[in-house]
This record gives C-alpha cells, structure tokens and sequence, in this order.
C-alpha cells in the first residue's frame, strides 16, 4: 500500500515510509512531511539502493534535530548521526539494522513559509517532491512555486559560459595541476590526491558538463554533483575517466594526474571551438611543462 492514497510512490521498503507517514499524522509536534529525492521522483527513480528523503516541519528544529530517539519509532535503528546538507541544513540520518534508512531534515514552522521558497531548494524539490502531510496547508502552493521557478532558471541559465568564467576555471585547473604536482613531489600524497582526485575532479566536472551541453544543442539534464554521468556524458570521456583516478602510490597519482589533464585539454579545447570562447593555451603550456619536470622521476 502507498504511503498516501491516490499517489503513486517507488517501492516502500519495509514499510517504512507508512510508518513515517502514520507518525506524522499523529504526531501534534508535526505540522508537515514532505518525500523528495529518488522515492518522489520519475525520472531516475528509487531503485533497490536508495534511501528515502524527508523534510519534516516542526516548531523547533534544533530540538528536533538533537534527540537521536524519535528514528526508533520506526525500527530497529543500527547508525544515527547529524550531519550538513548541500544548503548547510542539519539533517538526520538514520540506518535501519534490516538496511533501510531516512535522511530528514527539520524545518521551522515559519521558516517553511521563506526558507524553502528560495532558487536553491527550489531546484532540488523540482526534481520530485510529495506533500505527505500538511496539516496547516503550509505547502498547498509549494508545487506551483516550484513549476514557476524551474521555468525562471531556464530563462536565466548562464549558458553559454561567457569567455572570462570559461578562462578563468581553465587557468585554475592548470594552476592547481602545478600546485598538485609540487606536492607530489615532496612526498605529500594525501595533499596531493586530494587535490588531483578532488579539487581538479570538480573543475574537470563542470566542463564535462559544459562539453555534453554543447553536444546536444543545450538540451539533455546533466544532473548535479556528477550524479549519473555515466549515462548523459559521451562514452569517450566516461572511458577517459577509468585512468584519471589514482591509488595512494606516488608513481600511479603522478599518471593519474597526466591522465586528468589529457582529459580536460581535450574537452576544454573542444568546448572553445564549438562556443567560439578563447582558450589559454599559455597556461595550458607552461603548466604542463613545470608538471612534466616535476612528477616525471616520481613516474620513473
């Protein structure tokens, strides 16, 4: 049975969702619940691996957020613990011990009525969202927000980069490809992945993106954070991707990181021609040549 009748959820693993709902309804403390993520969505659905997101709104969400007691109601609970979201929100998480778990993040009363009004959380419930419970009707106009604010960031999308951001993230992945190999060749591999399999990941993503935009008339979702970019990026770079990561050993993060810059030279050349932007091929150049000096008798 559906958490809520009349609407069609993914698959309710152990029932956990009801008995979420059913708490909510009872629970006077509780004055809204809202699904979104994966179990609320469409497309790219839940499937056998997902979790199950939840926005609870309450009259005091520090308290709420403290007390590590309430995720009990709902199982035997095996790991909890208070953890930021992607918008610096506190959520709770909650693993189950038969392997099901909620992710829910409290919400003040009035704060319902501003905070979750805003581009950035507006944008994620775009993705999918379900009103569980509204006891106060403070969602009822929460889908039609959602629907005009997907329509106003299309309109207002930054597409195509404009040459100084496109120069600019170009000349900070080839910056921190020298600053990566300088501590490399100290010795400091910690630092040093970090940077090549974390920092220049994350510069390298956002042309990637770029790249599959252009490819596609800027049409196609690209997601976010690199959620399933196996399937919307060209089978080229997701082969590309196998040798651009590295082990904790000098001599593979020395290929891992020449593997990366192949990557985004590639890409981000490509990307220039197709939007007509200027590439920093000086940059480009002089790092390649200090990175070459410095990481190849690591690599030897």
């Amino acid at each position: 049975m559906s958490a809520k009748a009349g609407i069609r959820f993914a698959p309710d693993p152990a029932g956990l969702l009801d008995r979420v709902v059913e708490w909510a309804q009872t629970d006077a403390g509780v004055r809204a619940l809202l699904l979104l993520g994966s179990r609320a969505r469409n497309e790219e659905p839940a499937d056998e691996w997902s979790d199950t997101d939840l926005i609870v709104v309450v009259a005091d969400p520090a308290a709420f957020l403290a007390d590590a007691s309430w995720p009990d109601r709902f199982g035997s609970v095996a790991i909890t613990f208070v953890e930021r979201t992607a918008h610096g929100r506190g959520e709770r998480r909650a693993l189950y011990a038969d392997g099901t778990d909620i992710d829910v993040v409290p919400v003040a009363i009035d704060e319902m009525r501003t905070g979750l009004r805003e581009p950035g959380p507006l944008s994620m419930l775009a993705r999918g969202h379900r009103i569980l419970v509204d006891k106060d009707r403070l969602l009822e106009d929460l889908p039609a927000l959602v629907e005009r604010t997907a329509g106003e960031e299309a309109r207002l999308d930054d597409w195509p980069p404009s040459p100084v951001p496109f120069e600019n993230l170009v000349s900070d992945f080839w910056y921190h490809a020298v600053w990566s190999a300088r501590k490399l060749r100290r010795g400091e591999l910690w630092v040093a992945r970090a940077c090549v399999d974390g920092y220049m990941k994350r510069l390298l993503l956002q042309v990637i993106e770029w790249r599959a935009r252009a490819t596609v008339d800027g049409g196609g979702d690209r997601w976010f954070d690199g959620r399933f970019l196996e399937r919307w990026a060209d089978p080229d770079t997701v082969r590309a991707l196998r040798e651009c990561f590295a082990h904790y050993d000098a001599a593979d993060l020395g290929r891992a990181l020449a593997a990366t810059m192949d990557l985004f030279r590639r890409l981000a050349t490509d990307l220039a021609v197709r939007l007509e932007l200027p590439y920093p091929a000086r940059a480009d150049e002089a790092a390649t040549k200090v990175v070459v000096e410095l990481v190849e008798p690591v690599r030897a």
